[in-house]
């Protein structure tokens, strides 16, 4: 009995023992590596001989990857292969900690790599060192940082969020278009970006219980070369860029940042579904070196995370002022105006288009419209505007041909409109799209309220055009008769009969601060009553949510840049007109989803091109330039317009970072305008092409044209700051 107490006692000390082991082994299997301010823990997680990264939030964005390096080969036949590595080794230190990782693939490849992770509130961020040891000729990689988060969803459950590009789900994107539904049609997809695309390399995502995950390129380094606009794959360590992305599946979502920019599995141009492959040449002695940041965090709805997050990017990337001689270029677009104007007979017209290149020939589409891109009444307005200053010699006939351009405009019969303009040649009413057959309530809501601005500055200069006022006023009486009941107003309709051609009200924002405008002038209310009912319509149909679509006429019904401008101005007209602090709120909103178009960090052009061949030249800032509308990555610099508008809300709310980006508008918008001494291979001082690309066809635009919106809004951005506050304007335009 003795001996078998003995052995029951031995073997519960062995079954003790052996537990402790266990429990030892599943301790040594986690290792906490710091907390987030939130109380968000990052933990080493053990998987097998190598170890893992988890990240626990409060909520859905939690994430781990127990293999966080991943490496793409593609060898010499184009054949590619994706390896996933944990680290071997993780070892703390100060507000973080350190891993490595020796990964060796076959006997072609030995790759060393150094991760420094740190952590600073609720970011975290790592700077990852690569070299290849050895590799293989005419062979090439990329490597990535990949998480996936702790439950798999579907596409709609989540908003994401990408500058410009995306925002929230897939509706009111082409559905072609990068994350559009083309993308997610069979339940699961792929949308891998370049950075070059994004206005700031950023790419987020929040959940419906208001947690969130933003990954940011805090330092990107934009370099390319011309070979990457092509869609064949490329191999070159001059590519010094990545692309942020995310892969959505039944069993799990990835999302991370790949290095050089592969993307997919939607890219522009070309094949819809194609790939661009970029690898870096895997030679012994390359190295690779970038820095990430992880932003978690928590907020009330989608605009208000988008609008942190945004901003956050702005704190980290902090744009520059480009500075420029405001009241040079001013002179100069006003000159170049007076310049394009043409008088026929008794008609005086600006073209819609010409060539902005010198040498090329002065060919125009003839046809002078409103608003839009011909901006016609509104290029009088600032002719007008210009012949006060009292400092050019062509004053008066700057008077004379604003003036020339309004009464030729105001013969137009506007209850209908029967056109959007006329043939400067013949004087017969023209379309601005003359394949839609229809006018469009975007090209009189700009160029009417220009006229209406226009009689309100010389009604104060002592000039009453009441030839001018019966014409506005016929136009707003038939307008708001075309208004529905709900607020909203069709977006276009036919000449003459007046007839709806597109109902949709998306773009009711447009007329807005016309009709504001109207009441003013005619000290009838019922104006402002309509502008009132169509605040509330876009307010109460999407734009609550932080979605603005349909600003431009010729890609309807879209998430653009635009439509969140032009609702800026209108909720600032409606705030100014009544007081009435939700409208001012509504502009706040709306500026803040436009300034997310504005590219916040410099993409310099390809190494290997001359500026001969390039629309924008080498050392010009890219910062302040912005993209125009999802579905593709053409840029212009139409926010010049809104310099006023971020200036008034600084006014307003004394929040100095509306100060910062209304400088921004002021001064960068005009790096690549020609000027006096500065006139790249322009035609003159004021001329500057419409658009161009900062991504796969780098500095280079689907055409070299001038249009009139391309002056008149830098006009309306300076005229407008300084008839705003010329105190402010004066510090703004100064270089410190």
């Amino acid at each position: 009995m003795k001996n078998r107490k003995q052995l029951d006692i031995k073997g519960l000390k062995i079954a003790i023992v052996f537990l402790l082991l266990i429990l030892a082994s599943c301790n040594n299997r986690e290792r906490e590596l710091g907390t987030l301010t939130d109380g968000s823990v990052i933990k080493a997680i053990k998987n097998n001989n190598t170890w893992g990264l988890a990240v626990s939030s409060k909520g859905a964005a939690s994430f781990r990857n127990l293999n966080p390096v991943s490496l793409e080969i593609i060898d010499t036949a184009s054949k590619t292969t994706v390896y996933d590595f944990g680290y071997d080794e993780i070892t703390s230190e100060n507000n973080g900690f350190k891993a490595i990782a020796k990964i060796k693939i076959g006997d072609k490849y030995l790759f060393e790599l150094s991760d420094v992770w740190s952590i600073q509130d609720n970011d975290v961020r790592v700077n990852r060192d690569l070299i290849v040891v050895k590799g293989e000729e005419g062979t090439g990689f990329l490597s990535a940082v990949k998480f996936s988060f702790d439950n798999p969803f579907p596409r709609d459950s989540v908003d994401i969020f990408v500058p410009g590009m995306i925002y929230g789900g897939t509706n009111n994107i082409p559905p072609k278009s990068i994350g559009g539904e083309l993308v997610y049609k069979e339940g699961k997809g792929q949308s891998w970006i370049r950075e070059d695309r994004m206005p700031a390399p950023l790419y987020g995502f929040y959940f419906h219980d208001g947690s969130s995950l933003t990954l940011l390129d805090e330092k990107p380094n934009g370099n390319t070369i011309k070979l990457d606009s092509t869609f064949n794959v490329v191999i070159d360590e001059r590519i010094l860029f990545g692309a942020m992305g995310s892969e959505i599946n039944a069993d799990r979502v990835v999302f991370g940042y790949q290095y050089p920019c592969s993307e997919g599995e939607i890219s522009y141009g070309g094949d819809t579904h194609r790939w661009k492959g970029r690898y870096h040449p895997a030679e012994p002695g390359l190295t690779q070196k970038y820095e990430l940041t992880l932003r978690l965090s928590e907020d009330k709805n989608f605009p208000e995370y988008y609008s942190n997050a945004w901003r956050w990017a702005w704190r980290k990337l902090n744009p520059k002022v480009n500075f420029q001689n405001i009241e040079q270029a001013r002179r100069s677009l006003v000159d170049m105006l007076g310049d394009n104007v043409e008088h026929k007979g008794n008609r005086y017209g600006i073209t819609n288009f010409v060539s902005s290149v010198a040498g090329d020939p002065m060919n125009s589409d003839r046809k002078c419209v409103l608003g839009f891109t011909g901006k016609a009444l509104e290029t009088a307005e600032f002719l007008i505007y210009g012949s006060y200053d009292g400092n050019t010699a062509n004053d008066k006939l700057h008077y004379e041909q604003g003036l020339g351009i309004i009464n030729t405009f105001v013969k137009l019969k506007m209850d209908p409109p029967v056109g959007e303009g006329f043939n400067i040649d013949t004087g017969e009413p023209a379309l601005a799209l003359p394949r839609d057959s229809c006018v469009y309530l975007r090209s009189f809501g700009d160029d009417m309220k220009a006229l209406a601005k226009t009689y309100l500055f010389e009604l104060e200069k002592g000039k009453d055009h009441k030839d001018w006022k019966a014409w506005l006023t016929s136009f707003a009486d038939w307008l708001i008769k075309t208004q529905y009941s709900s607020g909203g107003f069709p977006r276009a309709w036919k000449p003459v009969t007046g007839e709806i051609a597109v109902a949709a009200p998306q773009s009711s924002y447009n007329p807005i601060p016309f009709l504001t405008l109207m009441s003013k002038i005619t000290g009838d209310n019922i104006y402002l009553e309509a502008a009132i009912k169509a605040g509330d319509f876009c307010w109460n149909n999407g734009q609550s949510e932080g979605i603005f679509v349909g600003g431009t006429i010729d890609n309807p019904n879209v998430i653009d840049k635009e439509a969140g401008t032009l609702s800026l101005e209108a909720y600032l007209a409606l705030y100014n007109s009544t007081k009435d602090k939700k409208w001012l709120d509504c502009a706040i909103m709306a500026a803040n989803f436009s300034e997310t178009w504005i590219y916040i960090w410099d993409i310099p052009m390809p190494l290997d091109m001359p500026d001969k061949n390039l629309n924008w030249k080498h050392g010009v800032p890219t910062t302040g330039v912005q993209l125009i509308a999802t579905g593709h990555s053409g840029a212009d610099c139409y926010m010049a317009f809104d310099t006023d508008e971020f200036a008034q809300l600084f006014k307003i709310t004394s929040d100095t970072h509306f100060y910062d980006v209304a400088k921004i508008l002021l001064h960068n918008t005009k790096g690549m305008m020609a000027l006096p001494g500065r006139l790249y291979d322009l035609r003159g001082p004021g001329w500057a092409q419409e658009s161009l690309s900062f991504s796969v066809r780098r500095a280079r635009g689907g055409h070299r044209g001038w249009l009139p919106w391309v002056s008149t809004s830098n006009l309306n951005g300076i005229y407008g700051l300084k008839l705003l506050d010329i105190e402010l304007y004066n510090k703004m335009i100064s270089n410190p």
